[in-house]
């Protein structure tokens, strides 16, 4: 995967100050761009038996975060194919994400860009 500056971007679901939501409620939203050498892949989109983009993202995010981890991509390639500009979206926790920047010593968005270097 190659790194780009400014590639995420945060976008908060909760509008307001409202003390009562739940967590849940306050999840935020990464848009990330991505590149990827798409050779040793079968695909962007996950497979049952398959060593694809979107699964081996998500295998990492799971082992950092602890838990059961879906991204939702904005495009899919075939077997083989390369892509650079690629989305993809997850929703964090804010614990989530203070956990994230705890490994990083920074924000989020740069310790997910270092992730699939």
């Amino acid at each position: 995967f190659q790194r780009r500056r400014n590639a995420f971007q945060l976008k908060d679901r909760v509008s307001g100050n409202d003390a009562a939501a739940s967590e849940e409620e306050k999840r935020q939203r990464f848009a990330v761009v991505f590149s990827y050498d798409g050779t040793d892949f079968q695909g962007f989109q996950s497979q049952p038996h398959g060593n694809t983009v979107q699964d081996t993202i998500e295998h990492r995010l799971e082992r950092l975060l602890q838990r059961k981890v879906r991204i939702f991509s904005s495009g899919r390639t075939d077997c083989g194919v390369h892509a650079r500009g690629a989305v993809f979206h997850l929703d964090l926790l804010p614990s989530e994400v203070e956990r994230l920047q705890s490994y990083n010593k920074g924000s989020a968005a740069e310790f997910l860009l270092g992730m699939f270097r």
